[in-house]
């Protein structure tokens, strides 16, 4: 039984080493859409966050693996192992960290909308004083002065 335990923690503990690896890639990525932000590039922006949806996917398929083998002994297991404890404890610290930085681009985020927007809103003042202006020179017919008699 104890035998049987034990190869349960061990790929519970492998589960969450992978979690671990594919948040690390997310953090990471998560710093360079910052950085994308920062310098205006969209197209990096987009593929990091592509890059990111592929490994949420990857851990939401980790965390029903862990959920089956988890909930399979759970009523056994009296104490955590420390290794498995360790782990976890290093998702939750990864998780708290993506979330800041998250919350950091999300702001970075919200100022590149607004001088966006600022920028659309001087473009079409712009176009109405143009528009203004090119109807006013329309209207004008061109008169010539015949001065001979």
């Amino acid at each position: 039984m104890e035998e049987h335990q034990n190869k349960m923690v061990a790929q519970l503990v492998e589960l969450t080493v992978i979690k671990i690896m594919h948040l690390e890639k997310i953090l990471e990525l998560t710093h360079r859409q910052g950085e994308a932000l920062e310098e205006g590039s969209i197209e990096s922006l987009y593929s990091y966050i592509d890059k990111k949806q592929e490994h949420i996917e990857t851990i939401k398929e980790l965390d029903k693996k862990f959920e089956l083998i988890y909930t399979g002994f759970e009523q056994k297991l009296l104490n955590i192992p420390a290794a498995l404890q360790t782990h976890v404890a290093r998702v939750q610290k990864l998780v708290e960290e993506i979330r800041e930085s998250e919350a950091e681009n999300n702001i970075q985020a919200n100022k590149v909308m607004e001088e966006v927007k600022q920028k659309l809103q001087d473009l079409n003042k712009g176009k109405k004083g143009f528009n203004a202006y090119k109807r006013a020179s329309q209207n004008q017919d061109a008169r010539f002065l015949d001065k001979t008699k």
